[in-house]
């Protein structure tokens, strides 16, 4: 079964951004480019059951049938 999974993105730990150091004292929010700046990942895999795509994605948010 098609199984769509929403995890927290890795690459900015679910913030949507990241901030970047342009100098000692300053620096900047730029929008993750992993996940477009809403925090989270999509994938869709094919798993037998929901325990199995969880057996994967411990730390994911959501699962659900497609």
């Amino acid at each position: 079964m098609k199984i769509k999974i929403i995890d927290i993105c890795e690459d900015c730990d679910g913030k949507g951004h990241k901030e970047k150091q342009i100098s000692e004292t300053r620096s900047v929010k730029l929008i993750c480019g992993d996940c477009g700046g809403d925090g989270t990942k999509t994938r869709v895999g094919l798993y037998d059951s929901i325990a199995d795509a969880s057996d994967d994605y411990p730390d994911a948010t959501s699962f659900t049938y497609l």
